[in-house]
This record gives C-alpha cells, structure tokens and sequence, in this order.
C-alpha cells in the first residue's frame, strides 16, 4: 500500500499492565499500485550520428497497467523525470484522467530516442491527494545501435539442416546483394520447400516493393514457386519490415516442384528478384538450384477411396473394402523394399495391410502387390502409406499411397479464398471464417486443427475451434482472426489453414485461406510553421518563410503568434492526424534579453505559441516547428520562419 500512514506506537503503564498498538488507519484515500513497477523499452533513433533526423522510424510502445487499490478515486496526473525524459511520452489516447476505488486503467507509454544506447527516466504519478504518497515507474529504454537507413538482410534454409539459415559470415548469402539457395535432389511429380529469412538489419522501415521469379536460361521449364507471401507485395503496396512492430523479418516459402519436360534436362535454375527502399543494394538476386531425378519405386494406383463405387482400388471390379496396388521398379536395377509405413497408423484399424511388399526384392520393370483392406463406418478417414526403397545402400525412392473410406465430409469456408481487413481504425480487430459441412448425405467433418502461420500480425483467437471439433452435415463453425495493425502501415499477409479430414484438402497442404490487410504506408508528417499579427488571431494572411513586423505598430507586450495549424501527415485520414507540435526560438536577436517564447523546446498538445519580441531591439528571430503524427512519428525536417523585426 502507497498511503503514507504514521503509526504511533503508545504504551500506557499501568499496575494492570501496558496496552500497545498503532492508532486506527483512515483508508478512504486513493492508493495506486502500478505494474510493472519498471518498463523496458528498445527503439531507433529519430536521428542519426550527424544529428539529421531519421525517416520512417517508429517508437516502442509499452502497457502500464494502474489500479486503485484504495477506497476512493484519485486523480491520474502523470510527470516524467531525469536526464533522458524527452525521449518518454504518453500516447495519444493511451492516458488516464481519474481512477475509481477499485478500478484499474492502462497507460500507454512510448519510447522515441533521439541517439544510440541506454537511457532513462522514471514517471511519476500522483492521485492528487496531498496525504498519500508519489508513486514512481522507472523507465529504461534502449536506442538501438542499428544503421540510420533500411538495410536488407538475406539468408537461406540449408537444405541438408532443415530450420538452419545461411547467410554472409557463413555461406549461402553474398556481400553485394545475391544469394543461392540449393534444394535437395526432388524426384519429378514430388516437391520439397525451403525458407528464405528477409529481413531488415536497419532502423528505418524495409519496404519490399518487388519479387519476381523467372527461369534462367538453359535450365528446362520453371520449377520453383513462391507460396509465401500469398499476395506478392507491390510499389504500391510494400511488404514493409520495421523493428517497431518486431516485424523486422519475414519468412519466404519457396517450393521446388519439377516436371519431366522431356528435355533431358535434370537441373533446374531460377532467379528470385527483390526489390527494396534499401539504398545499398534496392536489387537483390536469389538463385535457385534443384536437381531433378526419376524415382525407381512407384505404385498404381496411388489412390483408393473405399467407399466410392466408382474407384476399384486396383481391382477389375469394385470388391468390398479391399484395395491393391503394384509396387512397380522403374529404373535399371534391383530393388529392395525398405518399408511400408502407415503415416497415421492406419487411422485406429480402419486400414490394414492384409499382404506386405516389405523386403521383398523387385526386378527391374517388374512389381509386387500389396494388399490392404478397410473396415467400414460412417465417419470417413483418411492415411497415407509410405512405400521406400533402396538400390543397394542408395535410395530408390519412396512412393505414397493415400486411402480414404467412409461418408465424406463436404468443406467450405465463407469467404473462400481471401479474408480481407482492409483498413481498419483499431490497433485490433477481429474478423470470422465460417468452416462449413455440406448437407447430407455428407459425413462428419473433423476440424484437427485452425491456424495461422507463424505471423506478427495475424492470429486465430478466443473463442478457439477445439481440436478434433466434429461439424456434423449443415452446421458450420466459426475461426476467430486477429489482426494487429502495424504502426507502419502497409500491405501485410498471412495464411489461415484448416487441417481436417475433407480429402479434397490434403494432409497438407489442407484448406487455405489468404489473409489481407491494405492499411495505406504511414507517412512522415510534414511541418508548416506561420507568423501571424495579434490583429489576426486565425491567421487570415499568416506569414510563411520570412515575416516583417514594425515594433511601434505592436501594442504592449509586443506579441507574434505562431501557427502550426497547417501541418499535414500525408495519407493519415485521422480526424486529428497530428498530435503534438514544439516551437523553438533558435535563433533571437543580439541582446533580445526581454525576447520569449511559450512552452519554448517543449513537446505539447498546442498547435500556436506566442513570441514576445523585445521591443527595445531590432534584429532576426529565427523559430522552428517539428510535429509529430499521431503514431508520434517525427517530421523529418523542422519548419523555419524568419521574423525581421524594425
């Protein structure tokens, strides 16, 4: 408890005995306990090394929770203190004016460093009853030591350790602006993926305004493909990278697929182009490498749905919950089969295999049959069987059977491909996917799982879809998304995937939605700074870049008013786009003691200032006017006016 009590302890001696103890307590006052008790934060620096300020930078943002644990409410009046104050705000529509007995409230701090390293402060608060204590956060911020321009960083997933990156100080990546990316050996009608990390090493925002994929010449039909991101960023709408959001990196997803174009030509060559804002290297070239190879082991079928009287499983005619399939030797030697691997165990006994192929050797362009059988119920399932093989001590391939029985599910969602959030006003916003099943005579759907991929600003969230959720024909359930709006702004994607038993969409890779938003780029805001009479309050014939003023024709004191009314931030349809203006007098005339300015050097809500000239001295003044945007985003450059005063 903050209260300040003063407990005095008495003893009243008597030849009964002594009665200690503190006096009653009066608890009807305020007391406010904030947590945490101390807030980190780490931003870049709105300014660089020379001093020149920095664009496309954004502050961190932090949460102070306060809640009045006394019995009655109190005034929230909040001061920041210590060498590095400037560098901590409140944000806009993050402050609390009063808290009730009881209640709590959130504070939303910032953290907008104008140079490198450590800094601190600490904010006080106050419940503006004089009989209870200060309460005080401290605060700790970290500019960081990151280069004052975007810098695109790239490296490769190393195909023979999958989730290892390759990037300039190992191998892989290039100084320069190119990489290569090398996939494994893939048979032809089989795939492999691996992941290429962007992302940006630089305080200002990265801004992807390009990726472009092209075959490169000799190498055979394009083989690789670009599954993430979903939607290919624009100049228009760039996939923008800012440590502000801790979206500095994003994770491209590359698959090798190749087909059998009958050139004789096994390898396969692409190149991956970025563009970027970064001003080192704004091209970046990926190079993609894959080798193509043709599987010994194979089956026909490769795929049986029990319950379809029109698929007869390997046999001349539909029989009754049994499949067979020829595990056939394509190439120009023996053989040997492995194993026979059910991926789901054969789905709790509803497969099972009834004639095994494993061990078993097969001649070149012979083959071995393998029998499996179904036991039927209604809810239909699904498993794959991995046949792998070796020539040797080498690997002859694996082929993969799928098997299905049961009344099958009937999978739609609403919308179906792409659920857009546009532009929405909140930081947070949510928005639904209907999963629906189809009327009877569809079986069950079982919704395994939903979810969305790794991503900073997409999630699926309460209330969550249970695993294993049954959705019997005609019901529907609906998948929570989140959306976290980026302080930055910009295009951002991402992949909301439905894992369930409908076939028609895999194991994997399963129902796919697209996630969107088209928040428009944050700007920087643009300054414009005013000089207008005390004749002219609104500044009706203001004064822009230089201004002349006759001190005999100015009344006492002799006042100016500075207008910063009409700063702008562009793109910003905000009904207040900009939240804050500090007017500086720079530069008074020699001798001007009597000269001032209000609120001079101080960030504040007021978008005019006075300017008392001295009206004893003639000479320039020179005042200043930065703004800042209601992402407290700084304008780049201040704006001037010159005041000659006669």
């Amino acid at each position: 408890m903050k209260t300040t009590r003063l407990a005095i302890a008495f003893c009243l001696a008597a030849a009964t005995g002594c009665r200690c103890g503190p006096p009653p307590i009066d608890t009807n006052r305020p007391d406010f306990d904030p947590a945490p008790k101390a807030l980190s934060f780490e931003a870049c620096p709105t300014q660089d090394e020379n001093g020149a300020p920095v664009a496309d930078v954004f502050p961190d943002r932090q949460t102070l929770t306060l809640t009045n644990l006394g019995r009655a409410p109190g005034q929230v009046i909040t001061t920041f203190s210590g060498n590095d104050a400037a560098s901590f705000s409140l944000a806009d529509g993050g402050t609390l004016e009063s808290l009730a007995a009881g209640a709590k409230g959130d504070l939303t701090l910032l953290f907008s460093p104008t140079k490198r390293g450590d800094q601190t402060a600490t904010l006080t608060l106050d419940d503006g009853d004089a009989n209870t204590d200060l309460v005080s956060v401290s605060l700790v911020g970290t500019g960081r030591n990151l280069p004052s321009q975007p810098t695109l960083e790239v490296a490769v997933e190393d195909k023979d350790n999958p989730g290892a990156y390759l990037n300039s100080t190992v191998s892989g990546c290039f100084v320069g602006g190119s990489c290569m990316q090398l996939f494994s050996d893939t048979f032809f009608k089989d795939s492999s993926t691996l992941r290429i990390r962007v992302r940006n090493a630089g305080c200002p925002a990265l801004k992807i305004t390009s990726m472009e994929l092209k075959p490169l010449s000799g190498s055979g039909a394009l083989a690789f493909l670009l599954d993430q991101p979903a939607v290919l960023p624009t100049a228009g709408t760039p996939l923008v990278l800012t440590t502000a959001d801790n979206a500095s990196e994003s994770v491209l997803s590359v698959r090798f697929a190749p087909e059998n174009d009958g050139s004789g030509i096994d390898q396969r060559f692409a190149a991956l182009t970025l563009k970027t804002n970064d001003p080192a290297q704004p091209t970046f070239d990926i190079t993609l490498y894959g080798s193509a190879a043709n599987p010994s082991v194979y089956s026909t079928p490769t795929f049986c749905d029990f319950t379809l009287a029109s698929d007869f499983c390997g046999y001349p005619a539909k029989v009754a919950n049994q499949a067979r399939f020829e595990v056939k030797n394509g190439g120009g030697v023996n053989i040997t089969v492995d194993s026979v691997t059910f991926q789901k165990g054969g789905q709790g006994g509803r497969f099972a295999i009834t004639q095994d192929v494993k061990g078993l050797t097969i001649a070149p362009g012979a083959s071995k049959m393998l029998e499996v059988s179904h036991t039927d119920a209604p809810l239909y399932v699904t498993d794959q069987i991995a046949v792998t093989a070796k020539a040797g001590t080498q690997s002859a391939g694996t082929a993969f059977i799928a098997l299905a029985g049961g009344n099958k599910p009937c999978l739609s969602t609403a919308p179906v491909d792409q659920l857009s959030f546009e532009n929405p006003a909140t930081e947070l916003s949510t928005k639904t996917v209907s999963v629906s099943n189809g009327a009877p005579p569809c079986g069950d759907l079982v919704i395994n799982r939903a979810f969305v991929d790794t991503n900073p600003f997409f999630s699926v969230v309460d209330p969550l879809v249970p695993t294993g959720e049954v959705v019997p024909a005609g019901e529907a359930r609906l998948v929570t998304v989140q959306f976290k709006k980026p302080v930055s702004g910009g295009v951002q994607t991402g992949v909301l995937r439905l894992d369930t038993n409908d076939s028609d969409f895999g194991p994997p890779p399963y129902k796919v939605v697209l996630l969107y938003s088209d928040s428009p780029l944050d700007q920087l805001p643009v300054a414009a700074l005013e000089g207008c009479l005390p004749s002219d309050p609104t500044c009706t014939s203001p004064s822009t870049g230089t201004m002349t003023v006759q001190l005999a024709t100015l009344s006492s004191p002799k006042h100016l008013i500075l207008s910063g009314k009409k700063s702008t931030d562009p793109g910003n349809s905000s009904a207040t786009p900009i939240s804050a203006w500090r007017f500086r007098l720079v530069k008074p005339p020699t001798n001007a003691t009597n000269a001032s300015l209000q609120d001079d050097g101080v960030k504040g809500t007021s978008d005019t200032a006075t300017l008392t000239l001295d009206p004893a001295v003639v000479g320039q003044y020179t005042v200043t006017l930065m703004v800042w945007d209601d992402h407290d985003q700084q304008s780049p450059l201040a704006a001037e006016l010159v005041i000659s005063a006669q």
